[in-house]
């Protein structure tokens, strides 16, 4: 799948499940996609925010690359809505 389908994808998510927003980081140490707007250094880590709290969909998924980073956030999309109606 090309970049642009993938960016098509993220967009459609975004609108279903965080108004709209989301993010590309490209860091040093890779890339990282998430459906949200980042205020803070932290909202950047894995998994918790700095209060140790699981944020779920306010996560960054890391990837090598743009494609892992926003494979890893689609499939975390999927599997949090998997039985929702």
């Amino acid at each position: 799948m090309n970049k642009e389908n993938i960016l098509t994808i993220l967009e459609k998510i975004a609108l279903i499940d965080s108004d709209g927003h989301f993010t590309i980081a490209k860091f040093t140490a890779g890339w990282r996609v998430g459906f949200f707007t980042p205020t803070e250094r932290e909202d950047y880590s894995d998994n918790e925010n700095s209060h140790g709290e699981d944020i779920n969909k306010s996560k960054m998924f890391l990837g090598k690359d743009f494609e892992q980073a926003s494979y890893r956030a689609i499939m975390d999309f999927l599997e949090r809505n998997a039985f929702k109606k």
